[in-house]
């Protein structure tokens, strides 16, 4: 798992602005039809992790719910975030 993670944390760091303008677009159009935007602090990093874990005998060997490490992994961006601000 730790190997998968090193993998898709190497991938993220190089493709973040690829990953981000992807899900963002996505979003948008699933906005326009009529359906729930994507999570854009998780959904870029969920990319990473399936890249990470393609070749592995197991196609959920790290999905998102395979463990606490990888959802933390897969949070790291929500953690950065300050604290919400309301008027």
């Amino acid at each position: 798992m730790r190997e998968i993670l090193a993998i898709a944390d190497e991938y993220f760091a190089e493709h973040e602005v690829e990953l981000r303008a992807r899900v963002a677009e996505v979003s948008r159009a699933r906005f326009r039809g009529g359906m729930l935007p994507l999570d854009v602090y998780t959904e870029p990093r969920r990319h990473a992790l399936e890249f990470a874990s393609r070749g592995y005998l197991r196609a959920s060997v790290a999905s998102p719910t395979s463990s606490l490490t990888v959802f933390r992994w897969l949070t790291t961006d929500r953690a950065k975030r300050g604290p919400e601000r309301s008027l």
